[in-house]
């Protein structure tokens, strides 16, 4: 799918450093504080910022869309909203094409957007159509069981808010899925520690909001396979202090600005990163397929050309913008740019020399 290029400018990002002063920690989701002791918190803290500039924001992580997706089918299946093979195709259809049309509305330089996975489309709709063969008949002792799909859960009081795929409550008795289209397991065979946390973080909230006793943690990945995770009462409260903990701390990292004590930098996960664009502390790999460049455009020898160089004086030049409908090229001269996903003008070159590709994205950087 193509979009077509339209007269526009490159999309602004504001002044970093002044805008950590409207930036405060209230609350994290379970999968957020995990990714804050098991990943970068730098990337939490930046993500946070961009919540205030929803237009400066990169897209998710195609797996991401996939995954909203998936839990939509299983949420509306579980509701009796979709009911056969059919209503679910037609339903994750209609959901990339509209995941797709904004992609395309919002970032314009965006040439070829492609969201579907049929491999996971048919695996979650297996596991969809199992749900519907699952489901008990009506009358068929029911009546006590309520099933919450997609549950916003709300615990500003213990810092934690975030939204449960399923919660199962029969009897007084609370069973909590998660949903995972990735790898559920470690190398080593275990599932993944952060999992076990989230689990554990949304047993403290339905004990918070006092929905019942849990009795039953489970994970389902893409295959439709139930992983259950035994519930520790001592890690679930553990988890909570640590919560508050975490907050407080992050709160003094952002009125300090001590930013470099929570970075992990990590070349192999940098290029991916959803606040790359705003990171002053990436790391990339030179054989890496998509780069991100930043500087000043200090030369446009041409309305296809830049040459941007970066605060170190290394200049690089970037091909391609005619495919940009720009309504002046020049008014970026001196200006700082950022570019996304920006490849080799040569795969066996080891020039400067880049260019625009149909997945490249471009901010001015104020």
């Amino acid at each position: 799918k193509t979009t077509e290029s339209t007269v526009m400018n490159f999309e602004q990002i504001p002044n970093i450093e002044k805008a950590w002063e409207n930036v405060s920690i209230e609350t994290l989701s379970p999968s957020t504080f995990s990714w804050v002791h098991d990943g970068c918190a730098y990337q939490v803290l930046l993500q946070r910022l961009l919540n205030a500039y929803p237009s400066c924001q990169l897209p998710s992580h195609r797996n991401t869309n996939i995954g909203t997706i998936v839990h939509k089918i299983y949420e509306l299946t579980t509701k009796g909203l979709l009911r056969n093979f059919a209503e679910m195709r037609d339903k994750w259809e209609e959901m990339i094409k509209a995941e797709e049309d904004k992609l395309a509305a919002k970032y314009p330089t965006l040439k070829s957007i492609n969201l579907n996975d049929y491999d996971k489309r048919n695996k979650a709709i297996k596991y969809a159509l199992g749900i519907i063969k699952n489901r008990k008949p009506k009358g068929e002792d029911s009546s006590n069981v309520l099933v919450l799909s997609e549950n916003y859960l709300d615990c500003k009081e213990i810092g934690l808010k975030g939204v449960a795929d399923k919660v199962i409550i029969a009897n007084g008795k609370v069973a909590i899925i998660d949903y995972k289209s990735g790898q559920v397991h470690d190398s080593e065979g275990n599932v993944k520690t952060e999992y076990v946390t989230q689990l554990h973080l949304y047993a403290a909230m339905c004990d918070h909001l006092n929905m019942g006793s849990i009795n039953k943690l489970a994970l389902v990945d893409i295959n439709g396979e139930e992983i259950l995770v035994d519930y520790d009462y001592e890690l679930k409260d553990k988890l909570c202090n640590d919560v508050a903990s975490t907050i407080g701390r992050l709160n003094d990292i952002i009125e300090r600005r001590a930013f470099v004590e929570v970075v992990k930098a990590d070349s192999s996960k940098c290029g991916n990163c959803s606040c790359r664009h705003i990171c002053k502390y990436r790391l990339e790999n030179e054989d890496d397929y998509y780069h991100t460049i930043e500087g000043t455009v200090t030369e446009e020898p041409s309305t296809n050309l830049y040459v941007i160089t970066d605060d170190s004086g290394t200049s690089r030049y970037i091909s391609g913008l005619d495919v940009y409908s720009l309504e002046d090229p020049q008014i970026y001269l001196n200006k700082r740019l950022v570019f996304i996903n920006v490849i080799k003008s040569s795969p066996i070159s080891e020039d400067a020399a880049y260019k625009v590709c149909d997945s490249s994205i471009i901010f001015e950087q104020l």
